[in-house]
């Protein structure tokens, strides 16, 4: 048996903020101090070396954080290239499809959260505002404002969430009896819950009467990102299917009305349907496609007629070295065809645009 393997039935767990190797604790054994004297002097010096060494923490996370400062504007640009949602999006479809292993964004910077210590939400609020005013600190804490005393209310809150991550340490580590402890020891009752969801919450400019509650899922509203309505009509502007801008005006609109939500109102429906002038269907001959099935990648086609019965879309797809014989398409099977322009057709799949082999012509 090597001198380094794993002992059998024990478990590894990789730590990312590690202790430094110099702050070993000493060992202390229990004091029996002769007289105050004593006891006053051994405070007075333990109390200077916290005071010392916590004016050191202070410094380094300062820095810390104006280090991580420092990569948001990377993190912006690496997201406007990775995005799903994003101009770039069919680039990185091209170049996954070509075997380069190119994550989405959210994978991306899944293997930064921890390091930078901040979640996928957070990061993401960062960016919004570094790219509203990159002159800006991104961080909540103004560079030299003393921040405010917790309440007792938000230190348990807070408690209660240190808790919540201890237990989710103790479950990936498999000590399940003592995560389920922990939560009975340190989260309240239903009955408890529910006592204070009945008080409302207090009044403010957005809610003078008090009395709105949490939603029914238990969300506050998503606020709308600063330069949204300039986003979305450029997006609606370049995008040729009409789904897809449907929804893309849908998810927005939504997210508008759902500003107007309350214990009194709620938004039961918001939908739009948007149809391109000159065109009487959503797929039409000579229309490039690109095709999304579930367990296949994307692939390129298009529309090359309409057939006779009931007007279905007749397509071809590309095969990796000709096009395949065209066939029809059903009205439930549509939604697997995106409609593309020509740009991105030449781009996802430049192949099929490659003039024949002169071995080939005339066949």
């Amino acid at each position: 048996m090597k001198a380094n393997a794993k002992p059998a039935g024990t478990e590894i767990s990789i730590v990312t903020r590690q202790m430094s190797p110099n702050s070993a604790f000493p060992a202390v054994p229990p004091p029996a101090f002769r007289s105050l004297p004593d006891f006053l002097a051994a405070y007075t010096t333990t109390d200077k070396t916290i005071v010392d060494l916590t004016g050191n923490f202070v410094g380094a996370a300062d820095a810390a954080k104006q280090k991580q400062d420092e990569i948001i504007p990377h993190l912006a640009y690496m997201q406007s290239l990775l995005s799903k949602k994003g101009k770039n999006h069919h680039l990185v479809v091209k170049a996954r499809k070509k075997g380069n292993k190119i994550p989405w964004w959210s994978t991306y910077y899944a293997k930064y959260k921890d390091r930078l210590w901040e979640s996928l939400r957070t990061m993401e609020r960062r960016i919004r505002e570094f790219r509203k005013d990159p002159s800006v600190e991104t961080t909540k804490r103004e560079k030299g404002v003393k921040p405010k005393h917790l309440t007792p209310l938000e230190h348990k809150l807070l408690g209660t969430a240190t808790c919540v991550r201890e237990v989710i340490v103790d479950l990936r580590a498999g000590r399940v009896g003592e995560a389920i402890a922990k939560l009975d020891k340190n989260t309240p009752t239903q009955d408890r819950i529910a006592e204070h969801l009945e008080r409302g919450v207090k009044p403010s400019h957005d809610n003078p009467d008090g009395n709105a509650k949490l939603r029914s899922d238990g969300l506050e509203p998503t606020p709308i990102p600063s330069g949204a309505d300039d986003e979305l009509k450029a997006a609606l502007a370049n995008e040729l299917d009409r789904d897809i801008a449907s929804k893309m005006l849908t998810d927005h609109l939504r997210t508008v009305a759902n500003q107007f939500a309350n214990d009194r109102i709620e938004i039961k429906q918001v939908s739009a349907r948007i149809e391109f002038a000159g065109r009487s269907h959503r797929i039409m001959p000579g229309d490039w496609l690109e095709k999304q099935a579930k367990d296949a990648p994307p692939a390129l086609s298009k529309c090359v007629g309409v057939a006779d019965f009931m007007a279905r879309r007749r397509v071809q797809e590309w095969g990796g070295e000709g096009w395949t014989k065209e066939h029809v398409v059903f009205s439930a099977a549509e939604s697997d065809y995106r409609v593309i322009s020509e740009e991105i057709a030449r781009m996802i799949t430049p192949e099929a645009f490659e003039p024949p082999a002169k071995s080939q012509v005339g066949l």
